[in-house]
């Protein structure tokens, strides 16, 4: 586990944009609302969006978690992600 001092320094350094896609069943509630808590302190910009519906690996046609709607949004998410760099 990374320590938050750690984490911290890490995301202060940081010149980047971040975009976290989780699935539903990745964080509970009070993760997601320390994650975003710790990057707010650390005045990174970012994104970080629920797939509801989804559970891990929703991306990965291949398995049992694969999720259709969560894979478009996700492109979706990504490819706009992308033409932000250029």
């Amino acid at each position: 586990m990374i320590e938050a001092h750690t984490t911290d320094r890490i995301l202060r350094d940081a010149d980047a944009y971040l975009e976290f896609g989780h699935a539903e069943t990745d964080l509970t509630p009070e993760a997601l609302a320390e994650l975003n808590r710790t990057l707010d302190a650390a005045g990174i910009e970012y994104t970080s969006q629920i797939y509801p519906g989804t559970v891990h690996g929703f991306t990965m046609a291949d398995t049992d978690a694969f999720d259709a709607a969560g894979l478009r949004r996700h492109w979706e998410s990504l490819l706009a992600l992308l033409g932000r760099a250029c």
